[in-house]
């Protein structure tokens, strides 16, 4: 965006154009896209799905072009019918494996290298190869970023060669652009010669993605004897580094700090002095401080809520089974009765991963870890010795693991989840986040982890953390919070935060809350909330009272509760001020999403954890909840918020 203008200060100036752009800087290493193999059987699908997706990212299916066949070749994606003619003939006849991936329309990908490996079970197998880069389907012509020959082979096929190959540097994939890799082999003896990705690990993308904000600017100038100066105010995200260039010609740029600056708010600014009568400035954007990789999976209630869902037990198993001997694990998690969980710890254990765990109950599989594991359990008890929790007066309510390092690259793992491992458990429905290579926020669950760990209470912990990226953590017990009034309970005072931030006055006094209106007006229509709650008591009424309010002031406020802990003043609070309730059995996430305008952006905010609105969840348990601001984490949570809303066993109040 160009912005030029000229006033009268005394004299004439002609004052300096604003060339407002966002610039991408080098990235940590992170995988970003990833398709491992160690599952696959040797009735192999024609495609597979990545199993690593970084958020801001659409998977494509690893596939094998139209002119090959499928192998029978464990933990690999194996082909034959490789034709025995030339490199032209090989890229005419469609005898290739394919991958890629398409950046969402509010994100991009700076992307930094290709990492596959492959395997030739005989002589006769393909011995050249190239990948190739397309942006456009390979409709046109594509890039060629690697070719080399490969003559190794084993005749079990154990063994195969790991290529890295990195992209041009700066190579960017735009918001909404597609990229597609093709892998071409060809030399190959005979037709039903066995060449595969693999073994266990297939193409792996490395790179970092980040979220693209509009950018809104403001510039405002005054004299200062006869130069004048300005301040220029832009649109940020906490923990993004932004700078500042200069340029009289728009040829060549000038940082005018040695330092950039780190956001720690969503608007920044910069004093200007005008030196010349005309110049050029950009603000220039380089990405987070640190490049986490987020992932969501659900467990999803059947349509009877009797059918079972096993996605979280397995993705916690696939993750152990990355886990590098010698490295840590960590974990923190209310009721375990599934022996098929306590047999993965154990191997893993056996495996030299370090592991220790706090649990909060004893069942026949808690004991099942203390006898394979002895001294790495700890399980936080009262004085009659039945199952506390570990901090407050109540339960250690917690869902989280911690993974320092894993064998696809992900270093610095956070599991956080809203499931137990109990059989009620993989029929009800539950969220399960992962975000990787998030050193920050590993920092402080470890740190929370180790006070689990000493068993010392702390009954009003009342801890809350922000990290670089804006995201905060907030760790239960709060013992002199007031679930009725909204004293110290983050929850309401979040939403007290977003009724400010769009302008409203604030009026409460013990349990009454009510908003004045702002004196300009707020488009209200578009203040969308979704919640989504296990457990919701009466003891928790401020929250509705601030949703009410909300609600009549004008937002689009709609509510899934269970209907097992669904307290009667809490929903007629709710229905009273019009906002949408439905109850659902099968219901075991928690859940709220904020979606309103603020200063002329979307901000999303997705409250989610361990943590359901009740009073002991509060006061006595120990407990999770994160505020997280990723649009795609929000997006994410509202879609399986709207498939929560069409389940059959759904009941609109």
């Amino acid at each position: 965006m160009m912005i030029s203008a000229s006033k009268s200060l005394g004299r004439s100036w002609a004052l300096p154009a604003l060339l407002l752009t966002f610039t991408l800087a080098a990235s940590a290493q992170n995988p970003v896209l990833n398709y491992r193999l160690a599952t696959a059987t040797s009735a192999q699908d024609p495609a597979r799905e990545a199993n690593l997706v970084a958020l801001g990212l659409h998977a494509e299916e690893l596939t094998r072009g139209p002119g090959l066949e499928v192998a029978i070749l464990s933990q690999s994606f194996a082909a034959t019918g490789w034709n025995t003619g030339t490199e032209a003939n090989e890229l005419s006849e469609d005898q290739y494996w394919s991958f890629g991936a398409q950046t969402r329309a509010d994100y991009r990908l700076h992307l930094e290298r290709v990492e596959f490996q492959l395997v030739r079970n005989s002589s006769e197998a393909p011995a050249s190869f190239e990948l190739r880069l397309s942006r456009d389907g390979f409709a046109s012509e594509s890039m060629s970023l690697h070719s080399s020959s490969y003559t190794e082979h084993a005749p079990d096929a154990e063994s195969g060669q790991h290529f890295s190959v990195d992209l041009p540097e700066g190579f960017v994939v735009e918001p909404g652009q597609t990229i597609e890799f093709r892998l071409y082999a060809w030399d190959a003896e005979s037709a039903q010669a066995v060449a595969a990705l693999g073994r266990s690990q297939g193409p792996k993308l490395i790179g970092r993605i980040h979220d693209v904000l509009p950018l809104q600017t403001r510039l405002s100038w005054a004299e200062n004897g006869s130069t004048p100066s300005g301040n220029l105010q832009w649109s940020s995200r906490p923990g993004y580094r932004y700078g500042i260039q200069v340029s009289e010609d728009l040829n060549s740029w000038d940082q005018l700090d040695a330092t950039k600056l780190l956001a720690d708010s969503w608007s920044s600014s910069s004093e200007l002095a005008f030196d010349a009568d005309s110049q050029f400035y950009r603000v220039t954007q380089e990405g987070p401080e640190e490049s986490p990789v987020n992932e969501i999976f659900y467990s999803i209630g059947g349509p009877t809520g009797t059918e079972e869902d096993l996605t979280l037990e397995d993705k916690v198993i696939e993750l152990l089974e990355l886990a590098v001997p010698g490295t840590k694990v960590r974990g923190a998690l209310y009721t375990w009765s599934r022996s098929r969980m306590a047999d993965a710890f154990i191997a893993a254990h056996n495996r030299g991963v370090d592991i220790e765990l706090v649990i909060g109950s004893d069942f026949a599989a808690v004991s099942q870890l203390e006898a394979a594991m002895p001294g790495r359990i700890q399980r936080c008890l009262d004085s009659s010795n039945l199952a506390s929790s570990c901090l407050g007066g109540g339960i250690n309510h917690n869902k989280f693991f911690l993974f320092s390092e894993l064998s696809d690259g992900s270093r610095d793992v956070v599991i956080q989840s809203s499931a137990n491992f109990t059989n009620p458990q993989i029929v009800n429905h539950n969220v399960m986040l992962i975000f990787r290579n998030h050193a920050a926020m590993y920092d402080v669950f470890d740190s929370y982890w180790e006070d689990l760990n000493a068993n010392v209470s702390m009954p009003n912990y009342n801890r809350q953390e922000t990290l670089p990226t804006g995201d905060r953590i907030y760790f239960a017990p709060y013992f002199d919070g007031n679930g009725d009034t909204g004293a110290g309970d983050p929850v309401a005072l979040r939403l007290e935060q977003m009724a400010e931030e769009l302008g409203f006055q604030i009026a409460k006094a013990g349990n009454f809350f009510a908003l004045i209106p702002p004196t300009q007006p707020v488009d209200m229509e578009s203040v969308r909330i979704h919640v989504g709650m296990a457990f919701w008591t009466n003891a928790r009424a401020a929250i509705a009272r601030r949703l009410a309010a909300l609600s009549q002031a004008g937002a689009d406020i709609q509510v899934i509760m269970n209907p097992e802990s669904a307290g009667e003043n809490v929903i007629s609070i709710l229905l009273d001020a019009s906002v949408d309730v439905s109850l659902l059995s099968t219901l075991h996430s928690k859940t709220m999403l904020l979606d309103y305008p603020v200063d002329g952006q979307r901000r999303q905010v997705s409250l989610t954890g361990s943590h359901n609105y009740t009073s002991p969840a509060l006061r006595s348990n120990d407990e999770v909840l994160l505020e997280l601001y990723d649009p795609a984490i929000h997006d994410s949570l509202l879609a399986d918020w709207k498939s929560m809303s069409t389940h059959p066993l759904i009941q609109p109040q």
